[in-house]
């Protein structure tokens, strides 16, 4: 799953699943939330937005690789 929309705050992110790493078909949902979710550790300050996937908890057989864009440094 990958998203390329220049409008859409996930623009640039994917999510690389193998065929062999779930038994049954899943669907997953990728988005940015509003905050930290809980029992972050203290101390977090994000660089850009930040994701959260659903379904929370998947467990998957094999490594699945996740990408996330980030923001090009601000300058002062």
């Amino acid at each position: 799953m990958s998203v390329v929309s220049e409008d859409s705050e996930v623009n640039g992110a994917s999510v690389d699943v193998p065929a062999r790493a779930v038994d049954k078909t899943i669907t997953l949902s990728l988005g940015t939330v509003d905050s930290l979710p809980a029992g972050s550790p203290f101390g977090q300050n994000p660089v850009g937005e930040i994701f959260g996937i659903e379904p929370s908890g998947q467990a998957f057989a094999e490594d699945v690789t996740l990408t996330l864009p980030i923001p090009p440094a601000e300058t002062g």
